[in-house]
């Protein structure tokens, strides 16, 4: 129930009765919604330290490494497209929370890894992450965010191999032309 409040300060009240109305719902708006909604008190722990959402990703990701990582590894983990994480490496690199290291087989290859300030930065707002965390799950209930995590879960293992698109093997005014012969 406290998860469907919280949706509904997202959407106006008729935008959402519409929504719940249709017969497939927009699942992939939900979640974006969703994910908002639960990126929101972690923002101010972020911008407290100079941080964005994504840059905090790269950080957690490249804390978690132990020799440092990839770009495309960083994307892959941090669900960053590779345009996005060229701008957002530079910008760290500029303020000193990365370091790159070129491959000394493959010059084309570059590790990246963390600096000693974003290092220190990794330290200091891991606590108050998983501080923020605890209060959610005090407000939300471990029971409703469990519930929540395995059916994104479910529905991520569904989805994964992938589903066939109404599009396979037809030009893109076939499916149109279709339906209004009928």
């Amino acid at each position: 129930m406290k998860v469907v409040k919280i949706i509904k300060i997202y959407f106006k009240k008729t935008s959402y009765q519409q929504m719940r109305s249709r017969r497939y719902t927009n699942i992939a708006h939900l979640l974006m919604v969703a994910r908002e909604a639960a990126l929101k008190p972690f923002r101010p722990i972020l911008k407290a330290h100079g941080l964005t959402g994504q840059q905090w990703r790269v950080i957690r990701a490249l804390h978690d490494s132990k020799d440092g990582l990839e770009p495309n590894q960083i994307a892959d983990q941090c669900q960053i497209l590779a345009p996005s994480l060229s701008q957002i490496l530079a910008g760290m690199e500029k303020n000193g929370l990365i370091q790159r290291a070129r491959s000394g087989v493959d010059l084309r290859k570059q590790r990246i890894s963390l600096t000693p300030a974003s290092l220190k930065v990794a330290l200091e707002v891991s606590p108050l992450i998983e501080q923020q965390y605890a209060l959610i799950e005090k407000v939300v209930g471990r029971q409703v965010l469990s519930n929540a995590v395995e059916a994104i879960e479910k529905l991520r293992d569904a989805l994964e191999p992938g589903v066939p698109s109404v599009m396979d093997g037809k030009s893109p005014g076939s499916a149109t032309e279709k339906s209004s012969e009928r």
